[in-house]
């Protein structure tokens, strides 16, 4: 036999313990659980009965403030059926600090494998003086002949076998939150600067950057706006090829 006992919960009733959590790149999460009896209410009717904190929808509608920061809205909720008609729900809230954070950035700076005969100074050092040899229609074939008293420093350097050598590679991701609906980027555009980080330097050598990719993640009517750019040594990359800013 269900025995009353407290306060009546036919309404939902806030529980102790609620949170507002505010990270670094000036996002706000929080947490709030309400009970309720729910009586006769089942899983596929609780949704239209107000009882719980309504979840934003991907056609922009917003979903319920937090109760103490309006700034967070619920884009999740869990809702757990227990004994005596008794249900938990425990409301996830997300939100902004600004309508834009300030972009933060990861670098990775490494190398990458690239023919020999792109080298800025392969004319000056491909000949056959050095061991180079060529096809008939001037194509460079490979570093054949190990030039006898070369060393692999100074002028009379040593290139038998060589078939290619090391460029930098500088991969710059850039991430930042927008309370409004982006619009995609065109990808495979040339920057000189990155967006929206204009006080950060250029590591050195690098001429220009190529916007690879972008990605949107939505969480309620939130946005994640995420870009991978990749640096280019002078003189950079060839706007002839790639659109140019």
């Amino acid at each position: 036999m269900r025995v009353d006992k407290g306060d009546n919960i036919f309404v939902a009733v806030m529980q102790p313990g609620r949170t507002i959590v505010e990270n670094q790149e000036g996002t706000l999460e929080g947490s709030v659980t309400w009970k309720a009896d729910v009586g006769d209410l089942t899983p596929e009717t609780v949704d239209s009965s107000n009882l719980f904190p309504t979840i934003a929808t991907t056609n922009g509608d917003p979903g319920s403030n937090h109760p103490d920061d309006d700034r967070l809205e619920c884009y999740n909720r869990t809702i757990t059926f227990g004994n005596n008609n008794i249900a938990t729900c425990v409301a996830s809230y997300f939100g902004l600090t600004l309508s834009q954070t300030v972009p933060t950035m990861s670098f990775t700076g490494g190398v990458t494998t690239e023919p020999i005969e792109t080298h800025p100074n392969f004319s000056t050092f491909g000949t056959a003086a050095n061991g180079a040899q060529f096809d008939d229609d001037g194509r460079f074939l490979r570093f054949s002949e190990f030039v006898s008293g070369s060393t692999n420093s100074g002028t009379n350097t040593n290139f038998y076998g060589v078939t290619s050598y090391l460029t930098p590679a500088t991969n710059i991701a850039i991430s930042w939150w927008s309370n409004a609906k982006p619009t995609p980027s065109k990808l495979a555009t040339v920057t000189s600067f990155l967006p929206y980080e204009a006080n950060v330097r250029k590591p050195q050598g690098v001429a220009d950057f190529l916007l690879l990719s972008e990605s949107i993640k939505q969480v309620g009517n939130f946005y994640e706006i995420t870009q991978q750019y990749m640096g280019s040594v002078s003189p950079g990359w060839n706007t002839k090829i790639y659109d140019g800013k």
